[in-house]
């Protein structure tokens, strides 16, 4: 069992709310989607599965640079 922390670990972190919005067709099979902020607004959009992560990753990055 860990030892309790002094909340400096804590007080180092934010926390960060996306949405992801899908489109799907008619069988279930993805389209497209959008990871949206907080604020409603669009960040990212994808076309498959394989690109959410990279999408949400590059975003994430912006938001560490700016």
């Amino acid at each position: 069992m860990s030892e309790p922390g002094n909340g400096e670990a804590l007080a180092n972190r934010r926390t960060t709310v996306i949405v992801v919005r899908l489109v799907l067709d008619d069988r279930g099979t993805l389209s497209h989607g959008e990871i949206v902020d907080e604020a409603g607004q669009v960040r990212a959009r994808f076309v498959d599965w394989d690109a959410l992560v990279p999408a949400v990753q590059a975003w994430l990055q912006r938001e560490r640079q700016g």
